[in-house]
């Protein structure tokens, strides 16, 4: 969120509401692709190597994004926390 420019965060802080960010989110685009940072959620057998999903919370801010995004592009970024950057990009015939 644009406070965190200026200061950070800290993991006592209140929650967003993923609704309100999503609103947010979609506002500061404008109509460019959006883009979610998120923890993963891997097969147990393939761990690792498999990405199956986001976190909850990423989901949650997911499903309040309009239905004109789309995601584009999921990229892993395994490490000792696995994350992946997760690129929503506005439908061509999506006004």
């Amino acid at each position: 969120t644009p406070e965190q420019k200026s200061e950070p965060f800290w993991i006592t802080d209140r929650r967003t509401e993923p609704s309100h960010v999503a609103r947010r989110a979609v506002r500061a685009a404008d109509g460019e692709p959006i883009t979610v940072v998120s923890g993963v959620s891997v097969s147990p057998v393939d761990v690792g190597v498999k990405v199956t999903g986001e976190s909850d919370l990423a989901a949650e801010f997911i499903d309040q994004l309009p239905p004109s995004y789309a995601l584009a592009e999921r990229r892993p970024f395994p490490g000792f926390v696995d994350l992946q950057a997760l690129v929503f990009e506005k439908r061509a015939n999506a006004s």
